[in-house]
């Protein structure tokens, strides 16, 4: 009887960049429709590329934690989306949401002269493509943004490929990098 090992979901050639892992403090809106509603948290990404993750904190302590896998992301896109029937309004909300944030943020999280909509990260997620949810996210930098729009998207796309491959073994690893990743003091819902 011969025993066959199971390869690995990354390959070593393919490790995540220590900046994705080590993650970055972005500010996370919660609703953007009726007002701005957010808060800062740290992002990051699981060292096994399965988990996009981010973490709220209070004086060094981890208050809130929640996450997106990988394989039920739809689309990564720089800029801010919503609803289609309320996007119109949302379009002219983003125009007052650029005074809000650089009177409210400007000079410390972000450059007071910029425009913000290139700063935006948005990450439609769901089970259902036709109506998904949407996260998202404000970075410091249009770099940074577009690095983390790449790095979701090939992510992604790597894990929608490898899901056929992998079968049930990936689900399995995907359940243990959330265990991974949350622990009594901070938990993952």
């Amino acid at each position: 009887m011969s025993i066959h090992r199971l390869s690995s979901i990354k390959n070593p050639q393919e490790l995540i960049d220590d900046y994705f892992t080590t993650g970055e403090q972005v500010y996370k809106f919660d609703s953007i429709i009726d007002q701005f509603e957010g808060r800062f948290v740290h992002l990051s990404l699981s060292r096994d590329g399965l988990l996009l993750f981010w973490k709220q904190y209070k004086a060094n302590k981890v208050i809130g934690s929640e996450f997106c896998y990988i394989d039920d992301i739809i689309d990564v896109f720089s800029g801010c989306c919503a609803e289609h029937s309320r996007r119109q309004g949302i379009h002219q909300k983003v125009h007052t949401l650029d005074g809000y944030i650089t009177k409210t943020l400007g000079g410390t999280f972000v450059a007071e002269k910029c425009m913000l909509s290139t700063h935006f990260l948005t990450v439609m997620y769901g089970a259902d493509a036709v109506s998904p949810n949407a996260l998202i996210f404000l970075i410091d930098s249009e770099q940074n943004a577009v690095r983390w729009l790449n790095e979701i998207r090939r992510l992604s796309v790597k894990a929608l490929k490898e899901l056929s491959l992998q079968g049930c073994f990936y689900y399995w690893q995907r359940l243990f990098t959330k265990i991974r990743y949350s622990t009594n003091t901070d938990q993952i819902y």
